[in-house]
């Protein structure tokens, strides 16, 4: 997903840092085109798949509820 993609989600910036844990709009600012992977995982469970992580190959994310932690 890209960040604007994510934003628009949510309706405006501050809406979807509220939504995020531990979030700021700093943190936000620095995303670039897209979040950082673990946002993405993030982002992606609280939309219900509607919003999609990059397929990259990435460390398992810890917030997707398939994910198997050790």
């Amino acid at each position: 997903m890209k960040t604007l993609d994510a934003i628009n989600h949510f309706g405006t910036a501050s809406k979807m840092v509220s939504a995020l844990e531990r979030c700021t709009h700093q943190a936000v600012s620095q995303w670039g085109e897209y979040p950082p992977y673990g946002r993405q995982c993030e982002i992606e469970l609280l939309t219900a798949g509607t919003l999609k992580r990059e397929p990259k190959k990435q460390p398992p994310c810890h917030h997707h509820p398939e994910t198997k932690v050790s």
